[in-house]
């Protein structure tokens, strides 16, 4: 028996809301403005004019002209690293096993029957310990790795200061954090280096502006859909019984023909 179950794939989309979130919501960054201590907007690079003045009301000035303080993400590379292909490896089925299960209802059954054909009583104790199991399958997932370069840009010094503490601080002394979406699990390493992009030293007639530039690899599966269809997980029954016929024909088994001719 076969069953298909819907479940949830895992998309390049869940990486960007997993970085979004980190910054948005975990490093949730405030700093020293003209309206006092206020959340440093955050918002993912390059949205439709029309979609970002909708949805990040307050970044822009009547010229449309960005206001800072501001942190803006941007997706860079994009990795497929077969070195570190997970515990799949270079597994060449295309569904793998992730869960299996005793399925009651039909281990029982088979209990029944044989102790019914045995002992004509189906609630007969019998010493049987084969088992029927659920076994789930789904397709299996790719190893992907994904860079995202995050710009903090603010008026002044101080700004600066107050949000790289907070990037800085908050993992402690190791660079790693953990989100979930959707029942996945992303992974993701911020970069150890901070570049400086800014104009501050520079004597030109430019507006002065303060950048700085951190790094955050996210690291997961990829589970996309096919065809436009969702995911989904496959459920099987394990086999019950492997038996081997013994083979008769008119004469006798074939056994008893072999020693017939010795």
């Amino acid at each position: 028996m076969e069953e298909i179950i819907v479940s949830y794939g895992s998309h390049i989309e869940d990486f960007d809301y997993c970085v979004f979130n980190y910054v948005n919501e975990d490093l949730n960054i405030f700093c020293t403005t003209n309206e006092g201590w206020s959340k440093v907007p955050v918002i993912f690079s390059s949205p439709e004019r029309s979609f970002s003045s909708k949805n990040y009301q307050g970044i822009r000035d009547q010229n449309g002209t960005l206001i800072f303080p501001i942190i803006t993400i941007i997706r860079g590379d994009y990795k497929k690293p077969f070195n570190r292909s997970s515990m799949f490896g270079v597994n060449q089925f295309n569904q793998i096993l992730i869960h299996k299960e005793i399925n009651q209802i039909k281990t029982a059954e088979r209990r029944r029957s044989k102790a019914k054909r045995f002992y004509n009583n189906p609630y007969t104790q019998i010493n049987d310990n084969r088992v029927i199991y659920n076994l789930y399958y789904i397709d299996q997932p790719t190893t992907s790795e994904i860079d995202y370069i995050i710009k903090v840009k603010t008026n002044f010094q101080t700004q600066m200061n107050e949000i790289i503490g907070r990037f800085a601080t908050h993992l402690h002394n190791i660079n790693y954090f953990v989100k979930q979406r959707n029942n996945n699990k992303y992974e993701g390493f911020v970069d150890e280096n901070f570049k400086n992009n800014s104009n501050g030293e520079s004597l030109n007639e430019d507006e002065r502006f303060f950048e700085t530039q951190a790094s955050i690899k996210m690291r997961g599966h990829l589970v996309e859909s096919k065809n436009g269809e969702t995911p989904k997980v496959t459920v099987r029954e394990s086999a019950s019984d492997i038996a081997f016929t013994n083979e008769i024909v008119t004469n006798g088994s074939i056994d008893d023909y072999i020693a017939n001719l010795k």
